[in-house]
């Protein structure tokens, strides 16, 4: 349409779930279009988390892989065309053999026949296929077949951006002659033995840096001494009113196993008089109303803080299923009387707080934290970054129902990237180099962004595994 294609895309959703091939144009060199706000990069991605393999279609008869070797320059190619395929489909192995560089790499398998219906997904190895046919979130995976994954390879790579075209020797190539593994380094290597129960923050720094606007939605599930959201509300604080160290002076005696650093880099000036708003949920009514003095003593009660921004403290319990006017059990103090406490879902929660978006989702439950995803299909659409906890040390929890594998597989399906979180500051990819051993690590953090966002590229530099090219 000559600038209009990634609007006429936009409007596409339901249909691309049955296109099998899909071939359009792209215009970057035509100003005051569609393409002025797009790039090939958000275009393309966009379409990876639908299921589709894209490539530049040469007037040569060749096709060159975007999805797989994306690079920097191709913003600057001016007037192209794109053809797409699905992953999974039959015509999808026909584009690959006319793709040059497919075969400097391992082919992937191909089903036998088209499927039934449109997948929004890469399969995954034979081995998964069954196990992966549950509704959203429901997914779990027996050892032995993950075993069985690892067994094929020395890693098990979940469908997302993946690279295949950069120079290990790191030069400039005119060709894609040289896949590099992208998991070089082990998970021990890059985390250490620290682990990511209480993971560093340096990335998030980063995050900031990148997209300063204070108009920002964060929501806290298990949010304990609140520390976490006020140093959210900090990063992006413009007015340099919220403050962490202040919060701490003032909170009760914290038994909480990690140290906070109280300080946090302040964020770079951004014309706006947008101010950001945290939500901080907590089930248990001894941590809430601890958390309500504790506002009260630092003067950010909502009174206080009009001008500046929002710090709303709900006790809610949060699932996966919540009719109206449903309660859950909790303790009512240290003793062992107990009370009746509202469940809600993440997505009732955001529908009854009138939310239009949210940015950050933190999710820390002591193992419930794959039932509280589940409720929360509909926020993921718009949470640019994750974090949330995995206690597969827990038993009679959820997760005893899930593993990591299925959680992040998931979480691949709306477009998120998902890393190990580790103490010593680095992230190590869950999605692109998962193995076997990760079920036994216990109590650990995991922290997604999403492919298509400005944020990715932040936490991809903190992972000392990411390739030589890195996208911009």
């Amino acid at each position: 349409t000559e600038g209009a294609d990634p609007a006429v895309l936009r409007g596409a959703e339901d249909a691309l779930r049955t296109v099998r091939y899909l071939m359009f144009e792209t215009h970057r060199d035509l100003k005051g279009t569609a393409w002025s706000k797009e790039t090939i990069h958000s275009v393309v991605s966009n379409l990876n988390s639908r299921g589709f393999d894209c490539y530049w279609a040469g007037g040569n008869g060749n096709l060159a892989s975007i999805t797989w070797c994306y690079h920097a320059s191709f913003e600057k190619v001016g007037w192209g065309n794109i053809a797409c395929v699905k992953r999974g489909d039959v015509w999808w192995q026909v584009m690959e053999s006319f793709d040059p560089n497919a075969r400097f790499t391992k082919p992937r398998e191909a089903p036998s026949e088209a499927p039934s219906e449109a997948p929004s997904e890469e399969p995954m190895p034979k081995v998964q296929a069954e196990e992966t046919t549950a509704e959203p979130f429901n997914a779990t995976v027996d050892s032995k077949a993950i075993s069985a994954m690892v067994a094929e390879g020395a890693f098990v790579q979940l469908p997302g951006v993946q690279k295949r075209c950069a120079d290990p020797r790191n030069r400039r190539i005119k060709g894609c002659k040289y896949p590099r593994e992208r998991c070089k380094l082990s998970y021990w290597h890059v985390i250490g033995e620290s682990g990511t129960s209480c993971p560093g923050t340096s990335w998030l720094d980063d995050l900031v840096q990148t997209d300063p606007d204070p108009h920002k939605v964060i929501v806290n599930i298990g949010c304990d001494s609140g520390q976490d959201s006020i140093a959210w509300l900090q990063r992006f604080d413009q007015n340099h009113f919220w403050n962490r160290r202040k919060w701490f002076d003032v909170l009760p005696d914290s038994k909480s196993p990690c140290r906070f650093d109280a300080h946090l880099r302040k964020p770079p000036r951004y014309n706006s008089s947008a101010t950001p708003m945290a939500v901080c949920v907590d089930a248990m009514p001894l941590t809430v109303h601890v958390l309500k003095e504790t506002r009260h003593r630092a003067k950010y009660d909502p009174k206080d803080t009009e001008s500046v921004g929002k710090f709303k403290i709900l006790q809610r319990a949060i699932t996966d299923v919540a009719n109206e006017g449903a309660t859950l059990e909790f303790p009512a103090g240290q003793g062992e009387a107990k009370i009746r406490v509202p469940a809600a879902t993440v997505d009732g929660l955001v529908q009854t707080l009138h939310l239009s978006k949210v940015d950050v989702l933190i999710v820390s439950t002591d193992g419930s934290d794959p039932a509280i995803l589940r409720g929360a299909e509909n926020t993921l659409r718009s949470v640019r970054y994750l974090m949330f906890e995995t206690h597969r040390d827990l038993q009679r929890t959820d997760w005893s129902n899930h593993t990591v594998f299925s959680v992040v597989n998931e979480l691949n399906n709306f477009g998120f990237d998902c890393y190990w979180a580790g103490n010593n500051g680095n992230l190590s990819s869950i999605t692109s180099c998962y193995q076997s051993f990760f079920e036994k690590l216990g109590w650990g953090n995991i922290a997604c962004v999403k492919r298509d966002d400005m944020w990715w590229q932040v936490l991809e530099k903190h992972d000392p595994n990411t390739l030589a090219f890195v996208t911009s």
